[in-house]
């Protein structure tokens, strides 16, 4: 096993994850998507000669802060509930509870992204757009308590 900043499988059949992940990560990829087409729709709306932004600046001061209400919440909760289980339930659990918060931020911050390449100001775009990268690279585990046990599992 090649150990770089995680454990890297290298034989054996992989394992999917189970339907309630790869559902929640369907759900966090769609949300997304609306996400950004709604931000879209919001700059397409504008008057003509007017710029785009004024829709749109509200948008992301509101869509920043509720992502990552969001994303405490959400990670908090499944949490909790990795807590109560074991095994492999637990490892998945947990894995939940680390990437949908990260999919959640990264819709706030890739709406204040494209609204920034597209000429916004730099208030409320830049702020968020460098902001909720910092806060997403601070969800990221960087040990995992479970990897000891899950090694001599496979």
């Amino acid at each position: 096993m090649l150990s770089f900043f995680f454990p890297v499988r290298t034989g054996g059949a992989a394992k999917a994850p189970s339907f309630a992940v790869q559902r929640a990560i369907c759900l966090a990829v769609v949300s997304l998507t609306l996400a950004i087409c709604g931000g879209a729709l919001v700059m397409r709306e504008a008057p003509l000669g007017e710029e785009p932004f004024v829709e749109l600046d509200p948008v992301i001061m509101i869509l920043a802060p509720a992502s990552v209400l969001l994303a405490v919440v959400f990670r908090s909760v499944a949490k909790r509930r990795a807590a109560g289980l074991s095994g492999a339930q637990r490892t998945g659990m947990l894995f939940t509870s680390r990437l949908i918060p990260l999919a959640i931020l990264e819709g706030g911050a890739l709406i204040a992204a494209v609204a920034y390449y597209l000429g916004a100001p730099e208030t409320p775009a830049l702020v968020v757009m460098v902001a909720l990268p910092l806060l997403m690279l601070g969800l990221v585990p960087l040990t995992d308590p479970d990897a000891a046990q899950q090694l001599e599992l496979d």
